[in-house]
């Protein structure tokens, strides 16, 4: 897939550093803004660890997003990916997408 295709929804494949710096994690992510000439995106780590955590949301058609397992989004820690550095797994549901947009709202005010 064609780095310029991908879109706000889309699950990706990306290596994500730990917080703490001390190494980092091949993990799907969810990409949330994308410019056609920008060699990087802008993505939010999805994880299995259900934990209650602010601005995080259920994956809940996971299946449908091409997920392992029921999975949540960390909406308030954004990272930034290299394009060429990731690899399309699949996309959110748009029920899903619309829960993301409205906490995007609340969290960024986009």
């Amino acid at each position: 897939m064609s780095s310029a295709l991908y879109k706000f929804g889309d699950v990706i494949l990306a290596e994500c550093s730990f917080s703490d710096g001390t190494g980092s994690k091949r993990r799907p992510m969810l990409v949330i803004v994308n410019r056609e000439l920008s060699l990087d995106l802008i993505a939010c780590k999805i994880t299995t660890n259900m934990k209650e955590f602010p601005h995080c949301l259920i994956i809940e058609d996971w299946q449908k997003a091409q997920l392992k397992t029921k999975s949540i989004v960390q909406l308030d820690k954004p990272y930034t990916i290299d394009k060429s550095k990731i690899k399309y797994i699949g996309s959110v549901s748009e029920e899903d997408l619309e829960k993301i947009r409205a906490e995007l709202k609340i969290v960024y005010g986009f």
